[in-house]
């Protein structure tokens, strides 16, 4: 009988410790931070409209979204279940959105023309042949629907999307500029 109990003592020790060190070891494990609350679950309802999940990359630092069927060149039409999916929200919101998104597609562009300069196929090929081709649909898609929502957006769209390549440029040299530092004069 008191072997039992040890047993049973020494398992629930053992199991608690695992449990302790799983969750030092997902904190390790980066997560996404692009997007907002609201904007997850409004990713989470529009992806499904076209049989796409998301996910992220954190070799990379990328956010993505993919299409769960299989074949990449050719996908689901979903408009129509995509304005369904984004009947709940407002013209605000959805441009926003819309917004968001072109600043995912104009990151992940600038990182893969980053690969290529620098010599690394592996990424390059792995994000210009799988992750852009279904955000550059999904981007186009949602833009799409904030075109249709709201008419003014039409007179603004390329000055705001001119706006938002310079502060993906900025950004990016910003990081790059954070990271020589950081090796060169931190050391």
């Amino acid at each position: 009988m008191k072997f039992r109990i040890a047993v049973v003592a020494f398992t629930c020790l053992f199991l608690t410790r695992c449990a302790a060190y799983y969750n030092i070891i997902s904190f390790t494990n980066p997560k996404s931070t692009f997007y907002t609350e609201e904007e997850k679950k409004l990713l989470e309802k529009t992806v499904k409209s076209f049989d796409f999940d998301s996910g992220y990359d954190p070799a990379l630092d990328l956010d993505y979204v993919y299409p769960l069927t299989p074949g990449f060149t050719e996908f689901k039409a979903g408009d129509k279940d995509l304005s369904r999916a984004l009947e709940g929200s407002d013209n605000e919101t959805l441009i926003g959105y819309s917004e968001k998104i072109y600043r995912l597609k104009m990151i992940t562009e600038m990182r893969m023309d980053k690969y290529r300069a620098d010599g690394n196929w592996k990424n390059y090929t792995f994000i210009n042949k799988y992750l852009l081709p279904p955000l550059t649909y999904y981007s186009g898609a949602v833009e799409k629907q904030a075109l249709k929502r709201d008419r003014k957006y039409q007179n603004e769209i390329d000055s705001r999307k001119d706006t938002i390549e310079q502060k993906v440029k900025y950004d990016m040299y910003k990081k790059e500029f954070e990271d020589i530092w950081k090796n060169d004069y931190n050391s």
